[in-house]
């Protein structure tokens, strides 16, 4: 139930993070109130919406996919990993530094491009990255969340059926 509430989170948020990319809103007043620092941040910041959020849901993604992934192993032992760079019973640090290392690469890969792209509408082809990943991360965190529901039911009614078979009786 617990990654169920997470993966509803998570959509929440992505929903909210690409409506805040519609809105051009205030830009200019934003940029320029601050100066120094802050300013530079504010600029950066509303001047790479689209890259922010590209990068924000890449993270999100294989960030849930690795917490679901581990939350699948904690429930059965019949959770296994079919990565197989990971092995079979990965450790948790083996999940977060694949999670971790997987964003940071596409996140490097997403900035350089938008560094590299001469034209406005090169800059969309951060998505070419970034889509993979996220779908990837979307279609596995829900098998996991699945298979680990499906398993804690099996495990209920094996010990249910334990619980009912009557004892043998001996005279």
């Amino acid at each position: 139930m617990q990654v169920r509430t997470l993966s509803r989170s998570i959509s929440a948020l992505a929903i909210l993070l690409v409506s805040c990319t519609a809105c051009p809103g205030q830009q200019h007043a934003i940029a320029t109130k601050h100066h120094g620092s802050l300013g530079k941040i504010g600029h950066y910041v509303l001047s790479h919406k689209e890259l922010l959020v590209a990068d924000s849901l890449v993270a999100l993604a294989l960030s849930a996919d690795a917490a679901s992934s581990i939350h699948c192993q904690n429930v059965s032992t019949g959770c296994y990993e079919i990565n197989p760079m990971l092995g079979a019973r990965p450790s948790r640090v083996q999940y977060w530094g694949s999670a971790f290392g997987v964003s940071l690469g596409i996140i490097a890969a997403n900035h350089l491009f938008w560094r590299d792209s001469r034209r406005p509408f090169h800059e969309h082809g951060v998505w070419l990255s970034s889509t993979p990943a996220i779908a990837v991360g979307a279609f596995d965190t829900r098998h996991s969340v699945n298979a680990a529901e499906t398993l804690q039911q099996y495990q209920v009614r094996q010990a249910r059926a334990r619980v009912m078979t009557p004892a043998p009786f001996h005279w």
